[in-house]
């Protein structure tokens, strides 16, 4: 099992958020966002819904009521919280005042998805760059909503 670092983490996905421009015009252009809401309709949108309200059709039925994930940048004094976003949907550290844990940790799931890949031999064969790349992508949606 491979072990994330958090500090680099932080400092990776600050300097890639860089490159996107300060506001979601710029991430709304890019393939990741595309790419990332893809993945939100297949992992996230029966719980947050399809426009990501926190009413996706199990929500009724969850204990603690999902997110309304359009509402990140204005709880968050109009910032978008990424880091704090990826940390959360990665799940595979524990996020302090996150509260229990209903959400799959998508880090594992993604992980054991990639695994099972036969990445080619130029990508270095390692999986957790793969799972970074997913859990990025959908950081980069949920910035563009």
């Amino acid at each position: 099992m491979q072990t994330v670092n958090l500090k680099h983490l932080m400092l990776t996905i600050t300097v890639i958020a860089s490159t996107y421009g300060s506001g979601p015009a710029a991430a709304q252009d890019s393939i990741d966002v595309q790419v990332g809401r893809l993945a939100y309709v297949e992992n996230c949108a029966a719980c947050h819904g399809v426009d990501a309200a926190g009413d996706g059709p199990l929500s009724s039925v969850l204990t603690t009521k999902p997110a309304n994930l359009k509402e990140l940048r204005e709880a968050n004094d109009g910032r978008f919280p990424l880091v704090q976003v990826y940390s959360v949907i990665d799940g595979r550290e524990a996020v302090r005042g996150h509260g229990t844990r209903e959400m799959p940790v998508w880090g594992w799931v993604f992980s054991q998805e990639a695994q099972k890949r036969h990445l080619p031999p130029h990508y270095g064969g390692d999986s957790e760059d793969l799972v970074q790349s997913r859990i990025l992508q959908l950081v980069y949606y949920l910035h563009s909503i």
